[in-house]
């Protein structure tokens, strides 16, 4: 039998109000999710329903873990309490619960309200390659588009002058793509994105990276002006 922590049992057993669980990676969170769904399940006064629950996990392994510990955990109550028939209810619907990953329940949602959205009920999700090739082909576009409007002293073409490579701009697309992966981990990526080109400072990284940055110049700086002094010291060749 699991010995749970006095906050683990308050997580399990509190009812009647919203519950925030924050803990370390590894700590129990799951386990504890699931001690409490299977209270709820098992409660003879107030049951609930497994299939009315919504349990949203970030992974299909966690998900299938979690249905199968509850099924494990029902079948175990069912052999210590045979004559329940709540618990061979709860048993039967388990397969229908919503026990799933949080991109999967969304996609549940647009699926039946497709005619809501004026969108084609066969729509499917891309896989990774397909996201990455559209991806890739959309900078493309981008790229291509801004070649063919820009002036000469347009600031696009001093970004490729500053960031591309010596042959191609595939380093300015890789910045781009890595740019974009990036600011899907915000909660608002275009309202992150406005602020950042806006104004770096307030950034954490930006604060941090400065001081460096302005090492590494003076550095660059030093080197240089060595480098002219030694130039200097050599008597010019004559002719």
């Amino acid at each position: 039998m699991t010995k749970w922590t006095d906050e683990q049992k308050q997580a399990i057993e509190l009812s009647g109000k919203n519950l925030l669980v924050a803990a370390a990676a590894g700590s129990g969170k799951t386990a504890v999710l699931v001690e409490r769904i299977i209270q709820k399940l098992c409660d003879e006064k107030k049951p609930i329903d497994v299939d009315k629950l919504l349990v949203v996990t970030f992974t299909n392994a966690t998900a299938a873990e979690m249905k199968e510990k509850i099924g494990m955990a029902l079948n175990k109550a069912i052999k210590t309490n045979p004559s329940s028939t709540n618990l061979y209810k709860q048993l039967s619907l388990l397969n229908n619960a919503s026990i799933t990953t949080l991109h999967s329940f969304c996609l549940e949602i647009v699926r039946e309200n497709f005619f809501m959205l004026d969108i084609d009920p066969n729509f499917r999700i891309v896989n990774d390659t397909e996201g990455e090739l559209l991806r890739f082909d959309a900078v493309e576009e981008v790229l291509e588009e801004h070649y063919i409007n820009s002036k000469e002293d347009d600031l696009f073409l001093k970004l490729i002058d500053a960031y591309g490579g010596e042959k191609d701009d595939s380093i300015v697309k890789e910045l781009i793509l890595n740019l974009y992966e990036f600011s899907g981990s915000n909660p608002w990526p275009e309202k992150w994105l406005d602020e950042s080109s806006e104004n770096l400072s307030h950034l954490d990284w930006f604060s941090y990276l400065l001081p460096l940055v302005k090492v590494e110049f003076k550095e660059c700086e030093n080197l240089l002006i060595k480098a002219l002094s030694l130039a200097n010291s050599v008597p010019t060749p004559k002719s």
